[in-house]
């Protein structure tokens, strides 16, 4: 079984292990590193790690979770929570690294709080959503919280997680990836994950980022599933963020994630400590 088991701590360092994973394939997205480039991008003492918009899509649900109402199982407050994060973050300008997908369920949500005053109910126009020449796999990022205890408590009414998930994502391959994805922590690993024939293995597509992600929970070190991540031409800050995710989710916490860890930029840091806040506060609510 995973370690998450154990200790909401424990799931906790799943998130961290995102967050660490985002900043260290960002400098990589669509490019392809040799294994000379990995090696120096994972031994460097530079703080120059900085995330992206994956670890920002982790952090509107954490942002939600706290909202859940646990008396009355309601997550209508969550919804609410997570359209208010996305059109602040749209306003914010901060953008860095966003797809076409979420760009534009972003501006949708941020368009219908400013013409109507509010944000529910909210329902993405799917003509103005380019779903035909997007890749969606940051559903899997807004996914992965759901899955870490005690998240795993929360009584989602049947059919909530997928309207969840697409107040920002209209892809029915990223919200199969999702359920798959789901399914594999809940069994602490042991769910096989589909690879699709179709898929090219470059991690832009939910099925490719999380077969990716899935063969780096297996490797023996840290480093090993930060390498296998790192793919030709690949979406290589997606893939390095889920997978290093589910390496800590079988594997634990490793003392050499705690010096990669402090290479984050100054900002950034705080800013994750404050998402992590958010996920302290939802742990002690469930306890």
């Amino acid at each position: 079984m995973p370690k998450t088991d154990a200790s909401p701590y424990n799931s906790r360092n799943v998130l961290r292990a995102f967050f660490l994973g985002d900043a260290l394939g960002e400098a990589f997205e669509f490019s392809s590193p040799s294994k000379s480039d990995i090696a120096r991008r994972w031994n460097s003492d530079v703080e120059n790690l900085r995330y992206t918009d994956d670890s920002i899509l982790v952090a509107s649900t954490l942002e939600a979770l706290p909202h859940w109402d646990k008396k009355t199982n309601s997550d209508a407050a969550m919804e609410r929570a997570v359209l208010d994060f996305m059109a602040s973050w749209w306003d914010s300008k901060d953008l860095r690294g966003i797809g076409e997908t979420t760009q534009a369920a972003l501006r949708q949500i941020a368009d219908h709080r400013h013409r109507k005053g509010h944000l529910v109910p909210f329902q993405i126009d799917e003509s103005q959503y380019p779903k035909e020449i997007s890749a969606g796999n940051g559903i899997l990022s807004r996914v992965l919280p759901i899955g870490v205890e005690p998240a795993t408590d929360v009584h989602w009414k049947k059919g909530s997680i997928e309207r969840f998930l697409m107040l920002t994502h209209l892809h029915e391959d990223g919200h199969e990836s999702a359920k798959q994805l789901l399914k594999w922590m809940k069994t602490g690993g042991r769910h096989p994950l589909p690879k699709e024939p179709w898929a090219d293995g470059t991690g832009f597509y939910a099925p490719e980022t999380l077969w990716i992600a899935g063969q780096c929970a297996k490797a023996k070190s840290p480093f090993r599933a930060f390498e296998i991540t790192q793919v030709e031409d690949g979406d290589n800050d997606s893939t390095a963020a889920l997978g290093m995710a589910l390496w800590v989710f079988n594997h634990g916490w490793d003392q050499e994630l705690d010096r990669l860890e402090k290479r984050f930029v100054p900002v950034d840091r705080k800013t994750i400590g404050k998402w992590l806040a958010r996920w302290d506060v939802f742990v002690e609510k469930q306890s």
